[in-house]
């Protein structure tokens, strides 16, 4: 096991041999006044003008790196960094470097083709690159519409070579910004077809590493003339829309200045069906789109302040978010349900059985037993955390399964409202395991779903003072106290592979106890097993897919005195009652003595996760 902050040995062993002459020996610590080189790796695109800085443990190293054409930097092989790209090159800032260590830089260059057929005021480009505010082109939009100015695919006037790198199955389309500056529009994503028929991607978003190439997917800015502004020193408030369209696109400047809020009861129309706000855009106000109309909305990470009553929008469907910011939670095992989610979308056109819940689900398989008895599956692991809504996390799963696949759910009797789809509210820490890929967010339906703006605002609270990380840092390497492990602790199913001994004594764990019996998890809540079913054959009959119902581990000893033999199996019968899927194995299967857990009372050690798979294994049989 290696802490996250240390460097990569492997690396440093090599480059700095003279130094350490033992590295594998043992740990080598350095004293806060002791010096510590720190240095960037040559490659192609790039030269460093100062390779190597000393600087004292823990401190920061500072780079510029001189960029040559069509390249900017958009990785870092240090974990704990901030890249900043700018038109005289790039500044590398490495945070908190505590040991000597070797960095390895990761380049994107594009290819960039202005089409001659579009008008001078629509080929205004932009190629500078920055993560900051320095990327939205200070310039004015065009006051006078005219014609349509619709960038057509055909043309190849904004495509970009693609990297194929970085650890995840999918790569991470690039932020358009940083490239690309139409005026009079808004670039919305990428396509990967050049004549606009192929799959949509956002910035930020995970997509198929085979495609090579991206085309600049552009909208055209609804005219200056409808809107009125409240200028400022530096920017503008958006306080009134005049118009009747069914698709509105505000403007990110006027006369010169960032379009950066809007006020209440700004956009207010009953005809809109289609908004997207401007990348510069940081507040919305209180009531400040009343559109009961609008299905789908597009909008940028850099909005930040808003409320849940910001959006007035009851029929809003399916919302875009666009990443402009670096990530904050990659790496933590919230990130993981992206990496879950890769899996499941390269096996989407396979059988699957997909195993649902959370984290007891995560520690409780080991997914290549249950590959080894039905070879004809290939098998995901889904579980994460309990205690997000189950809705919005089948939302997403459910669209990548297909007939005949197979959901295996448990759900975890201590979060009875999430678990059982009572809770139909967002929670703010979904957006931690969405940052990553917000391509997500586009297949849940908002009008099903309470708080989202709320807990976007939220998201946006807890991470405005967080260090901001990179894509390329992976989940697996992480365990659930942050501790960094070299090789993956995660098998590519999804499964928990960290060796987990059991537990050497008998009884109760770290978690309460809890009363299994029908008055103390259903008196609150009598219709939640039924509301259960109903999403069971909702996803059954909308995907075609199959569903199980098992129960979660439980260690034997967290169970209250209340929780005895006969109320155990009169909330089993109860279940059975309410739930029309099948069951695989009963209550008592679930019971795990105290040598089985890891940790936590529903964390079941590497042999009591190939114990209970064996179960769920001889379950199945003669059901699929």
């Amino acid at each position: 096991m290696y802490d996250k902050n240390k460097m990569r040995p492997t690396r440093a062993a090599l480059l700095f041999a003279l130094v350490i002459p033992c590295l594998s020996c043992g740990e080598v610590s350095y004293s806060k006044d002791e010096l510590i080189q720190v240095g960037i790796e040559a490659g192609e695109g790039y030269t460093v003008r100062q390779p190597f800085v000393q600087i004292k443990p823990g401190q920061n190293a500072l780079f510029h790196i001189d960029l040559e054409d069509k390249f900017s930097v958009t990785g870092c092989s240090y974990w704990k960094n901030r890249i900043v790209n700018t038109k005289e090159g790039c500044d590398l800032t490495l945070f908190s470097v505590r040991y000597p260590t070797i960095v390895s830089l990761t380049l994107s260059s594009s290819s960039i083709y202005i089409d001659p057929n579009i008008t001078s005021s629509s080929s205004s480009h932009s190629s500078s690159s920055t993560s900051s505010s320095q990327d939205l082109s200070p310039q004015e939009d065009p006051i006078e519409d005219g014609s349509p100015k619709i960038v057509p695919f055909d043309s190849n006037a904004t495509t970009m070579k693609v990297s194929k790198g970085g650890p995840h199955i999918r790569a991470h389309a690039p932020n358009g910004l940083k490239y690309f500056n139409y005026r009079g529009y808004i670039q919305t994503g990428w396509n990967t077809k050049q004549d606009g028929s192929g799959e949509s991607i956002g910035f930020g978003w995970r997509y198929d590493k085979s495609i090579e190439t991206l085309y600049g997917e552009f909208v055209p800015i609804t005219p200056l003339d409808k809107f009125e502004f409240q200028e400022g020193k530096r920017a503008c408030k958006l306080i009134a829309y005049h118009g009747e369209d069914k698709t509105v696109v505000v403007p990110r400047f006027f006369n010169g200045k960032q379009v950066t809020s809007i006020a209440a009861n700004a956009i207010t129309s009953e005809e809109i069906e289609e908004l997207v706000l401007p990348p510069n855009l940081r507040r919305i106000d209180s009531l400040g789109v009343n559109a009961p109309n609008l299905r789908k909305l597009t909008f940028y990470d850099r909005l930040r302040i808003l409320a849940e009553d910001s959006f007035r929008c009851p029929n809003l469907e399916t919302v875009r978010l666009n990443a402009l910011e670096e990530p904050c939670f990659s790496g933590t095992y919230w990130d993981g349900f992206q990496d879950k989610i890769d899996y499941l979308w390269k096996n989407k056109d396979k059988k699957k059985i997909v195993l649902f819940s959370g984290s007891s689900t995560r520690y409780g398989y080991f997914s290549p037993q249950i590959k080894q008895a039905y070879p004809d599956y290939e098998v995901v692991n889904m579980g994460v955390f309990a205690y997000f809504g189950i809705f919005q996390q089948l939302e997403i799963i459910t669209s990548y399964l297909k007939e005949g696949d197979i959901l295996i759910h448990a759900p975890e009797f201590d979060a009875i409202q999430e678990q059982f789809g009572m809770c139909r509210s967002f929670d703010y820490r979904f957006f931690f395991c969405l940052e990553s890929g917000f391509q997500e967010l586009a297949r849940i339906d908002l009008r099903r779903i309470a708080g989202f703006f709320s807990c976007y605002a939220k998201f946006q609270d807890m991470r405005a003072n967080c260090i901001k990380l990179s894509y390329d840092e992976h989940a697996y390497h992480y365990d659930d106290d942050d501790n960094y492990y070299e090789d993956f602790i995660y098998n590519e199913n999804g499964d928990m592979t960290l060796y987990r001994p059991n537990t050497d004594f008998s009884g109760r764990i770290s978690q309460p106890l809890l009363d299994y019996s029908v008055p103390a998890l259903f008196g609150d809540c009598e219709n939640a097993a039924s509301t259960l079913d109903a999403l069971y054959h909702e996803y059954e009959e909308r995907c075609g897919v199959r569903i199980f119902f098992t129960y979660a581990p439980k260690n034997l000893f967290c169970l209250s005195p209340e929780s005895d033999y006969s109320s155990r199996i009169s909330l089993d019968g109860y279940l059975r009652d309410k739930i029309s899927v099948p069951f695989l194995g009963g209550i008592e299967e679930s019971l795990f003595e105290t040598a089985y857990l890891y940790k936590i009372d529903n964390h079941l050690s590497t042999e009591g996760a190939q114990l209970r798979t064996s179960y769920v294994i001889s379950w199945l049989t003669g059901l699929i």
